[in-house]
């Protein structure tokens, strides 16, 4: 399944709310989604082809993507998108991670087992926005 399948099947019971916001507020909601890796909670080996997470310009498609098919108008192009989930990567609003888990998906730290970096070999959980969102998913 694709990124943007995953998000649409996780924004889908907000939709009629998501409608309603200003696109500030719609910004808000993918702050520092790069940096990340979704697997299936049903995934045991954890492989990069398998990760569902891209790069800062293919998750700022998959968002762009998902939310013309839910009819929410985006607040912005692909590539403003971008500069928003760059900001702040690998801190990710915790609505946004909950609605993403309730469909069947684990969010994690950008995952790559083959990287030089030994960090990057461990799964470690997403980082949390800390700071106070209205409103909220």
């Amino acid at each position: 399944m694709a990124l943007k399948n995953v998000l649409v099947e996780a924004l889908k019971p907000h939709e009629k709310t998501l409608q309603e916001w200003k696109p500030h507020q719609l910004e808000a909601l993918f702050l520092g989604f790069g940096d990340i890796s979704i697997f299936n909670t049903e995934t045991q080996d954890y492989l990069p082809d398998e990760d569902l997470g891209g790069r800062y310009n293919e998750n700022a498609e998959a968002i762009f993507d998902a939310l013309l098919e839910l009819n929410i108008t985006n607040p912005c192009e692909v590539d403003e998108m971008y500069w928003l989930i760059e900001s702040c990567a690998g801190y990710i609003r915790e609505d946004l991670k909950n609605a993403i888990e309730n469909v069947g998906y684990k969010c994690f730290l950008y995952f790559n087992p083959s990287s030089e970096n030994k960090e990057n070999h461990k799964l470690r959980e997403v980082n949390i926005l800390t700071a106070n969102f209205d409103p909220s998913i």
